[in-house]
């Protein structure tokens, strides 16, 4: 079942793996190219997600880990803005597709 929060979700999963790799100085141009394209691909109408791309990509510059850190801390406090019913709703659908 495709839901309007998935393609929110698709993107917050993909930030936070980038998060994750710049916090531990393993991030690479094509993670960061990856972040763009889920950006474009799943939250393009988000002017949050877009600003917190611009500024971790100029983060990136001049310190990665400090960087991942600021993207960890964005999500977090992104998802509790986007997500108020967010854990309900994905195990009210998890249970509906349980055979």
């Amino acid at each position: 079942m495709i839901r309007a929060s998935d393609p929110i979700l698709a993107f917050g999963l993909r930030a936070q793996a980038v998060a994750v790799k710049a916090q531990a100085a393993c991030l690479s141009e094509r993670d960061m190219l990856d972040l763009v394209e889920a950006l474009l691909d799943w939250a393009d109408g988000d002017f949050r997600a877009r600003d917190a791309v611009r500024e971790f990509l100029a983060l990136c510059r001049h310190d990665v880990p400090c960087a991942g850190r600021f993207l960890q801390g964005w999500l977090e406090a992104w998802l509790v803005v986007i997500s108020d019913n967010w854990p309900g709703d994905v195990l009210a659908v998890l249970q509906g597709e349980a055979p």
